[in-house]
């Protein structure tokens, strides 16, 4: 379970089992580049199925949704990444 704190166009912040977890976006956009062709501004991946974002950071961060407001939360950290000028890749 975790709770987001916050969006920018550096990076974002979660509390996950009570710490407090920093993901920088540059270097999610430096690692999956590494694993797939073409440039991009993908940060994550993410399983609508799963409620999850797989984040590609160093460790790679996973965040999950649960409760009775997962598709809210879910759909809300999709959003506020865009907003920041990323993108998250669908494996659902």
């Amino acid at each position: 379970m975790a709770r987001v704190l916050k969006v920018t166009e550096e990076g974002a912040e979660f509390i996950i089992h009570g710490e407090r977890v920093k993901v920088d976006f540059k270097k999610c956009v430096e690692n999956f580049k590494k694993q797939n062709a073409g440039s991009t501004h993908t940060v994550a991946s993410r399983d609508i199925r799963r409620y999850r974002f797989y984040f590609y950071s160093e460790p790679e961060v996973e965040i999950c949704f649960r409760g009775i407001f997962k598709d809210l939360k879910f759909n809300s950290l999709r959003k506020k990444i865009e907003k920041a000028g990323y993108h998250t890749y669908d494996i659902s």
